[in-house]
């Protein structure tokens, strides 16, 4: 997916990512996703698309350890850093074979990250766009 810096880019991304995870959503889950695309590339200083993809690696990553992904893992910003599954108020304390598992999955999802940015940036680089 290639999102332009355009007028309602952020929408555009918000749809593309409910799509890519599977989940159903009416024009309000898509407004709210989309402000939270705006909000995250506002906040990083990277283009809607880096976000967009960013937040799709996160979401596969939490759902892999047994986090319920929806409208309001977005909304509530569970994908931020330090806001990983068992590390916040209220949830079950993990056992050892599934924080193992966790931890696995937190290391693949950060190194695929980093890999597609490293890539993204090589791109950029090589005058592409």
């Amino acid at each position: 997916m290639t999102v332009k810096h355009a007028a309602n880019g952020e929408f555009m991304a918000a749809t593309w990512l409910l799509e890519e995870l599977g989940l159903a959503a009416g024009p309000y889950d898509v407004q709210m996703i989309a402000q939270v695309i705006a909000y995250a590339a506002r906040d990083s200083g990277a283009d809607v698309d880096a976000v967009s993809k960013t937040l799709l690696a996160c979401a596969r990553a939490d759902e892999a350890r047994g986090e319920t992904i929806n409208v309001f893992y977005f909304k509530d910003r569970k994908f931020a850093k330090g806001m990983r599954f068992g590390a916040r108020t209220g949830t079950a304390p993990l056992t050892a074979e599934r924080q193992a598992r966790y931890d696995k999955a937190a290391k693949e999802a950060d190194e695929a990250t980093d890999r597609w940015l490293e890539s993204n940036a090589q791109h950029d680089r090589a005058g592409g766009r």
